[in-house]
């Protein structure tokens, strides 16, 4: 899973790429001190998380989101616990009120990845008879003597 980090504080992005850097299965795509800085990256790279701070000047974290047509997920960075439940409705994945502890950002990025997990759809080939889909979460059997074709649609992001 790649990730993003989009804070205006200097120390605030040092220490989220340290933790980046120490969490297995999460590589860090790109940092950025500004929301504006962030859109024309979000608009070329597909990133499946952000961590995003809400206060930055010229464009807010949740003004950022409210741009994004398919918003990533995210984790609230932010020294301000005011925010915490207004986040939610933003359907952020977590919240991390700073100084961001290690152990806090690990449990917060496995629930990311839990999430990231849960909503991508595979196909499993267990054996010659039958395959196995994972859709929303769900794994589904299909028997391969039934199945008549497969279509593949790409949504573009």
């Amino acid at each position: 899973m790649n990730c993003m980090i989009i804070d205006d504080d200097e120390m605030s992005r040092k220490t989220l790429n340290l933790l980046v850097s120490q969490a297995e299965g999460l590589e860090l795509e790109d940092t950025c001190n500004n929301a504006i800085e962030a859109i024309s990256i979000l608009n070329a790279k597909k990133i499946d998380l952000l961590l995003l701070d809400i206060e930055m000047p010229g464009i807010s974290g949740p003004q950022l989101l409210k741009t994004l047509h398919k918003p990533p997920l995210v984790i609230v960075v932010s020294a301000n616990k005011e925010y915490a439940l207004q986040a939610f409705e933003w359907n952020v994945v977590d919240y991390l009120v700073k100084p961001i502890t290690p152990d806090r950002f690990f449990k917060s990025i496995a629930k990311a990845k839990e999430a990231w997990d849960h909503g991508k759809n595979e196909i499993e080939f267990p054996s010659k008879d039958y395959i196995i889909i994972k859709e929303s979460g769900q794994r589904i059997q299909l028997a391969l003597r039934d199945i008549l074709f497969f279509e593949a649609k790409h949504e573009s992001i």
